[in-house]
């Protein structure tokens, strides 16, 4: 077993798993040119026109039989599934499909992940990712960094989406899958929003052992607001300010409002609001090109007048009257959140 599947890890290396595309657009950390449009996708109507059961049964018959099931009748059959109803004729076939003579199908683990996703049925995608005796599916890393990241999708609602996402990257590293920085910032992610301090805790620690070398820099911006949002809604707002602070002095830092948005919400929380017109006169000083939106004007401004300090109002104004000479406020309706 051990060398079948070495062997069968050696063959999907070979094989970049492709994007399963669902149509959906999501907070994610593949991006969207690695997630290339699927021949599912392409066949769309074909696909939802095959006949599922009659498919099934000719599989069925091949192996009964002792022949082989072509790697093209599998193709066509999990394809075909596009119907939740259909999961448990498409676990039974892959059973059948492992446990015959027939050739591996290095495809598989894309294919299988495609259908999962497109039935709605991630959790088992997990299960039988991990059932390596039962279904034989070995994914190579690009295949569990879209498992993960289809996971830990809110308009999913999958439930314990972050505890499936760290049991998936447990189960990529027992297959002796090296990760890489997607799978480090999955990790991270389900870490901050799995709801606990400890692992809040140790999901910023790897952030800071990562930062330089191990997480995509675009990645890096995301995480600072994902553990920030994650901080605040776990009521530990220092940790917020610090994760904010940080990031907006990294040396690679992009200035933008969200991150004076979230400073300031920060700020606010910890009861510091006194130091929120230092840090955006600094921010403003620093950056010239950095504008703000008017719903963050209007946090700042509501955060400050609430202390009835004479002096921060003075000084309030003024900063507001700046952001006006300078064309520093866009103008928009929706809220932050």
């Amino acid at each position: 077993p051990a060398i079948s599947r070495a062997v069968m890890q050696w063959r999907q290396s070979a094989i970049k798993c492709k994007a399963i595309s669902t149509g959906a657009v999501q907070f994610s950390f593949i991006r969207n040119k690695d997630r290339l449009v699927s021949r599912w996708e392409d066949n769309r109507a074909v696909n939802e026109a095959r006949d599922v059961e009659h498919l099934h049964q000719v599989i069925v018959d091949k192996l009964t039989n002792g022949s082989h099931a072509a790697v093209t009748d599998l193709q066509l059959f999990i394809d075909g599934c596009t119907d939740p109803k259909h999961f448990p004729l498409l676990q039974d076939t892959l059973k059948r499909y492992r446990h015959s003579k027939s050739i591996p199908y290095d495809g598989l683990p894309t294919v299988l992940l495609r259908a999962c996703i497109r039935l709605d049925h991630l959790h088992k995608a997990v299960e039988m990712v991990n059932d390596k005796v039962n279904y034989g599916v070995f994914p190579e890393v690009n295949g569990y960094n879209f498992l993960m990241d289809e996971l830990m999708n809110p308009k999913r609602q999958i439930q314990n989406a972050a505890e499936l996402t760290l049991q998936t990257y447990t189960t990529m590293i027992n297959d002796d899958i090296k990760p890489n920085k997607t799978s480090n910032a999955l990790r991270i992610k389900a870490l901050v929003q799995q709801g606990s301090l400890n692992n809040l805790k140790y999901g910023i620690r790897l952030f800071y052992e990562f930062l330089d070398t191990d997480l995509k820099v675009d990645h890096v911006a995301k995480l600072s607001k994902i553990i920030t949002y994650a901080a605040l809604e776990q009521q530990q707002p220092d940790i917020a300010v610090k994760m904010v602070k940080y990031i907006m002095s990294w040396n690679k830092y992009k200035p933008a409002n969200i991150f004076c948005h979230l400073y300031i919400r920060s700020l606010k929380d910890a009861k510091r609001e006194s130091e929120i017109l230092d840090v955006i006169e600094e921010q403003i000083n620093l950056h010239s090109t950095l504008k703000l939106k008017s719903v963050t004007v209007a946090l700042m401004r509501d955060t400050v007048t609430s202390l009835e300090d004479p002096d921060l109002n003075t000084r309030l104004d003024a900063l507001e009257a700046r952001f006006q000479a300078e064309n520093r406020i866009i103008d928009v309706k929706e809220d932050m959140e």
